[in-house]
């Protein structure tokens, strides 16, 4: 499954090599491929849960409110 949220993309599969089936998340930048956030979970749902929190998070740490006083 993957999650395209401009400049943020999350990847989330099963990991193969682990024997209770849980599943990755995998967040990028859109224009690289370092890994910026890797969170495991115990379902696919949760997994995209935590996809979805994570780049809300990191787009607004991206872009702060401005103190406005």
């Amino acid at each position: 499954m993957k999650i395209v949220r401009h400049p943020y993309q999350a990847n989330i599969v099963p990991q193969a090599v682990r024997e209770d089936a849980l599943w990755q998340c995998v967040i990028r930048r859109d224009d690289t491929a370092e890994v910026v956030v890797r969170h495991d979970a115990r379902s696919k749902e949760d997994a995209h849960a935590l996809a979805l929190l994570e780049i809300s998070r990191l787009k607004r740490t991206q872009h702060p409110l401005r103190n406005a006083s």
